[in-house]
């Protein structure tokens, strides 16, 4: 139950954190808001572990927390390649940086 939950309140939480960013300039920011969300969350967690329903909440948050900061860091990543300058086409700097990072 808990983990076929966790798929639901990841897909809302991916949808209203990234629907919240208008612009590029806000990336950072929410990142680092979502990090410490993530954060105090994963702290709460060991608190929260001795009621389930006090855990099943938690769980939700975070997935909810964790689910929305993977769009939005591939959004900063593709601000900061600059894919025009670069000669690189849409996508491209991503799968250039996983490659280079694995390799």
């Amino acid at each position: 139950m808990v983990l076929a939950s966790a798929y639901v309140f990841r897909f809302v939480g991916g949808l209203f954190f990234s629907g919240l960013i208008k612009r590029a300039s806000q990336l950072i920011n929410s990142l680092r808001l979502l990090a410490l969300a993530s954060t105090l969350i994963m702290a709460g967690l060991s608190f929260a572990a001795e009621s389930f329903w006090l855990l099943f909440g938690a769980i939700g948050l975070f997935a909810m927390v964790n689910s929305a900061g993977m769009p939005i860091t591939d959004s900063f990543g593709e601000h900061l390649a600059a894919p025009d300058s670069v000669g690189l086409r849409q996508g491209a700097p991503n799968r250039l940086h996983g490659f280079l990072s694995s390799a």
